[in-house]
């Protein structure tokens, strides 16, 4: 869309089924879930390319993202009450934390 929203200027594909959409403001990436088949495509919103394809799950749906733009870590809330942390300099998975009593949203506290 354009920065004001009344057009479309662009289509970009993604994996099947996107579902959930994150955006970084600090580095302007736009993060989509594919629940179709378990991945998250990184898109570059100043080529309108995808820069990445990560793995996640097939079998588990993701709620939320969040950010941290000082830590440069993207928190991905999955329905099976797991965050998943990932360096977004590197695009891979550093960790994970459990949740206890389910997950239905995320927020960052970036200092």
């Amino acid at each position: 869309m354009s920065e004001g929203g009344d057009k479309i200027i662009d289509t970009i594909s993604v994996g099947s089924a996107p579902t959930t959409t994150g955006f970084n403001p600090v580095s302007r990436l736009l993060y989509v879930f594919n629940s179709n088949d378990g991945t998250v495509s990184i898109i570059d919103t100043a080529t309108n390319k995808i820069n990445d394809t990560i793995d996640t799950d097939p079998f588990i749906s993701l709620i939320e993202f969040g950010f941290n733009p000082v830590a440069n870590r993207v928190y991905m809330a999955f329905n099976n009450n797991t965050i998943r942390i990932l360096d977004a300099g590197s695009n891979q998975f550093t960790g994970s934390i459990a949740v206890d009593g389910g997950i239905s949203g995320i927020a960052v506290n970036p200092s």
